[in-house]
C-alpha cells in the first residue's frame, strides 16, 4: 500500500465514520482528491472515479465493510 492509497483509505473512513449524511460518488472523489492535495502540497491532479472504485472494493473484499444500498461500486 503506497501513501496516496492510504491517505485515500483514511478519508473514506472517515465518511463512513460521520454520523451524518449520505455520501455519493462524487462527494467520495472530492473528498480524497482534497486529502491526497493536503498531504502533496504541490498537486493539482484529481483521483479518478475508477481510483475510488477500486479503494471501496477493496475495503469491501479485504475489511468487510458494507455500504449503504445506494452506493453502488
Amino acid at each position: 500500500m503506497n501513501n496516496d492509497q492510504f491517505i485515500r483509505y483514511k478519508a473514506l473512513d472517515q465518511c463512513f465514520r460521520a454520523e451524518y449524511g449520505n455520501f455519493d460518488m462524487e462527494t467520495l472523489i472530492q473528498v480524497c482528491t482534497r486529502a491526497v492535495q493536503g498531504f502533496h502540497a504541490d498537486c493539482e491532479r484529481r483521483v479518478s472515479r475508477s481510483t475510488v472504485e477500486h479503494d471501496l472494493t477493496e475495503l469491501k473484499i479485504r475489511y468487510g465493510i458494507r455500504f449503504a444500498e445506494g452506493l453502488r461500486i
